[in-house]
């Protein structure tokens, strides 16, 4: 059925109001208001004491109820496929490919003829064995620097400054819960989603968001940060 000009206003309006209404509600789930509530509101949310900071008890409870302070890792290509990559990849497939026609011609001369030659059949095996080794070979190395790439990455763990239970301790970034009060200084890699709540001779850079060279101060006056 043909829709009138009406009809098909009528569905663009909606299709963009359902648009409009998938993005509210994406905004919605994103909603956070920690940075801009006061400091007693927000320690009674987060139950936690800026002084002594969370215990031992309140931490391991967090962190089993809500996990490590991580990243979750996207998803890694398994090993076979990285190894039919390399086996079957690129200028190995046109390897492959002459092997198998080198197979197929000596089948037919050997259907053909009494004493066939067996060069089609050497050619053959030679080109697999080469593909065969190279793939192995190239499987190896992209291996290798994968997990040399890993052990690097764990060869230097991120710690953090953070008060449980009144004492100042180091502890890794992925065993950082929510409520945790930690410290900064200058130098410091910002271990997870933090508010300021009291700083000193503090100054920001945003020369890598703003192409701006200057390092404003900032301070926390109140339940803002200025």
């Amino acid at each position: 059925m043909k829709k009138s000009r009406g009809d098909k206003y009528r569905d663009a309006t909606e299709s963009k109001k359902d648009a409009k209404k998938d993005l509210n509600e994406l905004k919605q789930e994103l909603a956070m208001d920690e940075h801009q509530i006061s400091l007693d509101e927000l320690y009674a949310r987060l139950g936690t004491n800026p002084e002594t900071g969370l215990t031992s008890e309140q931490a391991k409870t967090r962190l089993d109820r809500d996990g490590p302070n991580a990243l979750t890792p996207p998803k890694t290509t398994p090993e076979w496929v990285k190894f039919c990559k390399n086996m079957f990849g690129g200028f190995s497939l046109l390897l492959w490919i002459g092997a198998v026609l080198c197979f197929i011609a000596h089948a037919i001369l050997a259907g053909v003829q009494e004493n066939p030659t067996n060069d089609n059949l050497y050619l053959g095996i030679v080109l697999a064995a080469v593909v065969i080794i190279t793939g192995c070979f190239s499987y190896y190395q992209e291996s290798k620097s994968s997990k040399i790439m890993e052990s690097f990455a764990k060869m230097v763990p991120q710690y953090a400054v953070v008060i449980r239970g009144g004492q100042r301790i180091d502890a890794p970034a992925e065993a950082l819960v929510v409520g945790d009060i930690i410290e900064v200084k200058f130098g410091d890699r910002v271990p997870a989603d933090i508010r300021v709540i009291k700083a000193s001779s503090f100054k920001v850079s945003s020369s890598f968001t703003f192409w701006h060279p200057a390092k404003p101060s900032r301070t926390t006056l109140g339940s803002s940060l200025l």
